[in-house]
């Protein structure tokens, strides 16, 4: 994939998101401590092997630890508002000293505090539904036109393409995501200044993801990197592997 997109003069950031149960796993029920060091050690070892190759990867696992809320939704498998948001801030600082960057014009987003109640996918399967539901504060980032707030809609022509699965998706697309305007793409187009493009899909990152990047006519053009954004289960747990694609037709 590194490869691939380099010979178009793009770059790639790999994002793997934490598993819930090893950032919190001071939080866990568990008949034994807490493991010392890092639950997902292996998953950690595998990034330097990465970086060994030359794949940048930015690991939010200490980032996502060290926040004082909790970085995840507690009756949903994603993460919620302070993930998101430090996984945005993460991302546009690493993004921070490319030179294209610099030079693109910016602009300021507005952004609106709200509290939703979530129907979350680990809700349903307690089947439980005298259970109460989880209520979360968010933050819709958008444009302001007098009194209304409208969310950012994904842009086709920015340099910035996010790739991977719903943990782009999740307070981003609305409908059973929860909300509209508060994910990681509208956070990270607040740190950065503009709008960001978006291909993503609910379920694997690793093979449909590309999949859909190559269905799409002119993916690639205008992009100057791709961040690619996935569950890290995805390295040992992916149902449906990690064929070779080609990113682009």
């Amino acid at each position: 994939m590194k490869q691939q997109l380099n010979a178009r003069g793009i770059q790639l950031l790999f994002v793997p998101v934490p598993p819930k149960a090893a950032v919190h796993a001071a939080k866990l029920p568990l008949t034994a401590a807490a493991p010392k060091g890092r639950a997902d050690a292996p998953d950690a070892a595998f990034y330097t092997d990465l970086e060994a190759q030359g794949v940048p990867v930015l690991d939010l696992a200490s980032d996502l630890a060290g926040l004082p809320e909790p970085a995840f939704c507690r009756q949903d498998t994603h993460w919620c508002t302070p993930g998101i948001r430090v996984a945005a801030s993460r991302i546009a600082e690493t993004l921070g000293s490319r030179g294209w960057l610099e030079e693109r014009a910016r602009e300021t987003f507005a952004i609106e505090e709200r509290d939703v109640t979530l129907t979350g996918d680990l809700w349903k399967l307690l089947g439980d539904t005298s259970l109460a539901k989880e209520r979360v504060r968010i933050g819709v980032v958008g444009r302001r036109r007098e009194a209304a707030l409208t969310p950012l809609e994904p842009d086709p022509e920015s340099p910035v393409l996010l790739l991977g699965d719903s943990h782009n998706l999740v307070f981003h697309a609305g409908g059973d995501l929860h909300a509209r305007g508060a994910g990681l793409p509208d956070h990270l187009a607040r740190e950065l200044g503009f709008a960001v493009d978006v291909v993503a899909v609910r379920g694997s990152g690793a093979t449909p993801a590309r999949m859909n990047l190559l269905r799409r006519k002119n993916a690639l053009t205008h992009k100057r990197v791709v961040v690619w954004c996935l569950a890290a289960r995805e390295l040992s747990e992916s149902a449906g592997g990690w064929r070779p694609l080609p990113v682009a037709r």
